[in-house]
């Protein structure tokens, strides 16, 4: 079941929508054949359940729509009875089943969001916003696959912030707080959209920079020191940023080699005098 959960998200909406509505003929046909003493209402629901789940909240709507009024309409043409399309039982019966299907797109779209909901928080740092470790160790293991399939380099970048514990000791943890979201904030806001960044410990962030080569990531932190320094300067937070990054044009054996490496480098940045940057390149030829 889980993987045709993955299989179906892997689909386009239009793919989705279109599969939907051959389904929903497919029943309407069967049920006309088979007549009202067989009902099908069941089967129906599996379009809207398409639709409002892996299309959206709207899409739902319509097939749900749709479907009432198939179900009816399959109803008054296979009935034996000529009067019973006259009569008030089978637009009885279209406003029931639609109100059944609304409650179902109702009741999917709160547990979608509760699910999504559930899914975001265990993935993200509760304080900062950024990706948590156990995340970022799922992404950087699909880097190092994708390097290792296509032989394509990435970058990871190991940040220690300097001095943060004169900033909780003296201008408490309130402060020490806003700063590390500021420091997420301007990093996301510098860093591509593929790019990712995580807090791994206290004051210790790493970034993931998927198909970067040692040329571009030296441009992207030369662009995100300067921001970040700028950041602190202008809060009068007296702090500076050590920096490790390893670029790996083949891949590491695992995800703890390739934070120890760049965690080396950044260790490297600040016993030669901190607010510095080691970059490093492995696996290149």
């Amino acid at each position: 079941m889980n993987r045709l959960f993955v299989y179906l998200e892997g689909r386009s909406k239009y793919q989705l929508g279109a599969f939907s509505l051959a389904l929903l003929l497919v029943l309407a046909f069967v049920d006309f054949i088979t007549g009202p003493d067989l009902s099908l209402f069941t089967f129906y629901l599996i379009p809207v359940f398409l639709g409002a789940w892996f299309i959206g909240t709207a899409a739902g709507a319509v097939l749900s729509l749709l479907s009432a009024i198939t179900w009816t309409l399959t109803d008054i043409l296979s009935s034996p009875d000529p009067h019973h399309a006259l009569m008030n039982i089978p637009y009885w019966n279209l406003t029931m089943q639609l109100g059944v299907f609304l409650v179902l797109i109702v009741i999917l779209s709160i547990l979608k969001r509760s699910l999504e909901q559930e899914k975001h928080l265990a993935r993200t740092d509760y304080l900062t916003g950024a990706v948590n470790g156990r995340h970022f160790r799922e992404l950087a293991e699909a880097e190092i696959n994708r390097t290792r399939r296509y032989r394509r380099p990435f970058t990871v970048a190991y940040l220690d912030i300097d001095n943060f514990k004169l900033i909780n000791d003296y201008l408490g943890h309130q402060t020490g707080d806003a700063l590390l979201q500021s420091v997420v904030k301007t990093i996301r806001d510098t860093i591509r959209v593929t790019d990712t960044i995580a807090r791994i410990g206290g004051d210790e962030f790493v970034l993931l920079l998927p198909e970067t080569s040692f040329e571009t990531a030296q441009i992207a932190i030369e662009k995100i020191m300067p921001r970040l320094n700028a950041v602190m300067a202008e809060k009068k937070w007296p702090v500076t940023f050590s920096v490790g990054m390893a670029t790996f044009h083949a891949p590491p054996d695992s995800v703890d080699q390739m934070l120890r490496l760049a965690d080396e480098l950044m260790y490297a940045a600040k016993n030669n005098g901190k607010n510095t940057v080691r970059h490093k390149t492995f696996g290149k030829s």
